[in-house]
Order: structure tokens, then C-alpha cells, then sequence
């Protein structure tokens, strides 16, 4: 078997690339015609120089490795705390660690993740390799599993069932969930709005349901009745939002601007958190 060492080697997704092209395609073909397995490592990054992207560097790492083909992939590593590429459960945040010790908590990138989130992205990547899921680009773990809990206080991406992600817009116009990317438009600060609601903050601006009147808008200073959201999590893990007028926000497929006008919660009324 060869099994090639890549932590030193791979920093980010384009160095992850970078392997999969002038190294990992070519060894396994080598491989295959000379009768030995092949074995890259797969790692999630050194936590401690902020690599990991919130799993995004750890799947793409399984992507590459499965389609490649090969016959067995190593994790690097399970418990190496001291040099930041652990997947064993880790603090989720700085409340966890201790006093002068040092270490950096998952959600240093702004996106919270579960103590154990490397090792149930593990578990796909390994389902991944043994065919049980379908081979893809996107990893299919969230960092937090929607359990019942609301992220009060954290941020968070919503991507609707289109693939695309809810966007503030600036608060120049009506929001839209059409974005291939999210970046400071597409990020929402989770609120505590007293009485079991949330409200949704961009750039100190408050998602608004315009009483489903009308397009949905994030440019409101202050939370009110339209400002205020059931968060409500769906048992396939995604969660959907409902406004002070019991009707749910919709994403309108990402086709027109998201409006807070349906009854019921379907498809385009479900968003993935952290996707």
C-alpha cells in the first residue's frame, strides 16, 4: 500500500486541488497498474491556523480522495490536540476552554459547530468512500445538528431548497435567496427577541415581515411585531421560520423576492443552517 503523508502540504481547498490533480491522480493510476492500494490521508486542518472552514476543507479533502478512487483514505488525525488537527470532540467555544491554555475553539471562523462535528463529518466522508452516499462536492454534515436548540447568538447562513443562499440584500431592497456564496449579506445574527421568538440581524439591520403584506425586507433599527420569528427546526434538520402573522417565509425558489405569505411550510419554506 502507499499511503502519502499531506499534512505540511495542504493549507486550503486550492492546495487540497493542487494534490488531487499533480499527485493523487497520477499516483493512483501508478498504483492500480502496479497492483498496490493507494491510501491518501485526509485531515481537517490545523485548527490553530484558522484552516478549516467550518468542515468546508475536511470534505472537499474526502470529495478529491473518492474520486480519485481509492482504496482506503487515513485521518490525520484523531486526538492531535497539540498541533490543531484533531476531529475527536473539541471546544465549541471560547466558554470551553480554559483559562490560559491556548487552544482555539470551532467556531473561529463566526460558524458554530458541535463538539463532535469532525466525527460525524468523518462518518459521511466514510459513507462516502463505501458508496453509501451519493459521491458530492457538498458536504452533507451540518455543523450543529438542529436538535430542538436555537443558535441564540450565533451567526448563521440559511440556504433555501434551491441550493442558493438568503441574502439581506444591503438592506437596499427586498431579500432574495439566490446567492452561490455567502458572504457579509448572507450572514444572520440569531436574536433573542423575548417570549420564544428570534429575530434575524445583517450589518445591525433586523429581517422584517413586512406582516406579509409585501416583499420581505432586512432594514429595520429596532425589533417589533414584524421583527419577531418562531424558529421552528424540521425533522430532516432544516428549520423554517414563522412570522408574528402565523404565516412561514418563504424563499420563492430564489425566482422573486422572499415574502412571509404561506400557510404551510414546504420545500421553499425550509433552509439549511450552515449549509
Amino acid at each position: 500500500m502507499l499511503s502519502p503523508w499531506l499534512i505540511g502540504a495542504v493549507a486550503n481547498i486550492s492546495d487540497a486541488d493542487n494534490i488531487y490533480n499533480n499527485f493523487m491522480v497520477p499516483d493512483q493510476t501508478d498504483c492500480t497498474n502496479n497492483n498496490i492500494d493507494y491510501q491518501p490521508c485526509v485531515l481537517p486542518g490545523d485548527l490553530s491556523l484558522h484552516q478549516r472552514l467550518h468542515g468546508d476543507l475536511m470534505w472537499r479533502m474526502f470529495y478529491n480522495a473518492v474520486r480519485t478512487g481509492v482504496q482506503g483514505i487515513y485521518i490525520s488525525m484523531f486526538d492531535e490536540y497539540n498541533e490543531g488537527n484533531q476531529i475527536a470532540k473539541t471546544a465549541e467555544n471560547a466558554s470551553w476552554v480554559p483559562a490560559g491554555a491556548g487552544f482555539i475553539p470551532l467556531d473561529e471562523d463566526g460558524v458554530a459547530c458541535s463538539a463532535d462535528y469532525y466525527l460525524r463529518l468523518t462518518g459521511d466522508g466514510g459513507r462516502m468512500l463505501k458508496g453509501q452516499i451519493a459521491l458530492t462536492a457538498n458536504r452533507p454534515t451540518l455543523p450543529v445538528v438542529n436538535g430542538g436548540s436555537i443558535p441564540i447568538g450565533q451567526t448563521v447562513t440559511l440556504k433555501g431548497s434551491n441550493g442558493k443562499y438568503v441574502s439581506s440584500e444591503n438592506a437596499t431592497q427586498a431579500m432574495t435567496c439566490n446567492r452561490t456564496a455567502a458572504q457579509s449579506w448572507e450572514q444572520f445574527l440569531v436574536v433573542d427577541a423575548g417570549g420564544g421568538k428570534i429575530s434575524l440581524q445583517n450589518l445591525s439591520k433586523y429581517v422584517s415581515s413586512e406582516n406579509g403584506a409585501q416583499a420581505i425586507t432586512c432594514n429595520r433599527t429596532a425589533i417589533g411585531p414584524w421583527e419577531q420569528f418562531d424558529w421552528i427546526n424540521n425533522p430532516d434538520g432544516t428549520v423554517s421560520f414563522r412570522g408574528n402573522n402565523g404565516k412561514f417565509v418563504s424563499s420563492e425558489n430564489g425566482t422573486q423576492p422572499m415574502t412571509c405569505t404561506r400557510s404551510t411550510a414546504g420545500a421553499t419554506e425550509s433552509f439549511g443552517i450552515n449549509k
